[in-house]
């Protein structure tokens, strides 16, 4: 059985969603976003997701619906 983000309940650890990783119960989308939003080093992880499309301008995840549409969207880096 698959879990949800304890924050904002996004289904984890969904293939080609690189922001449903578990990170204890919660999602990457959202514990990045906190460590980012409080001077953690995630910061510049936060601005390369931005830089792909990952998340928005604001650092906001972009939804799962955003993934399955897209399910090979991934940096070319």
């Amino acid at each position: 059985m698959t879990g949800r983000c304890g924050l904002c309940k996004r289904i984890l650890s969904v293939e080609g969603d690189p922001l449903s990783a578990d990170a204890g119960g919660d999602c990457w989308g959202c514990i990045g976003q906190i460590e980012a939003d409080h001077g953690g080093d995630p910061q510049q992880n936060i601005s390369k997701e931005i830089e792909w499309g990952w998340r928005e301008r604001d650092g906001t995840p972009k939804p799962q619906s955003f993934f399955q549409k897209h399910p090979k969207y991934w940096p070319t880096e």
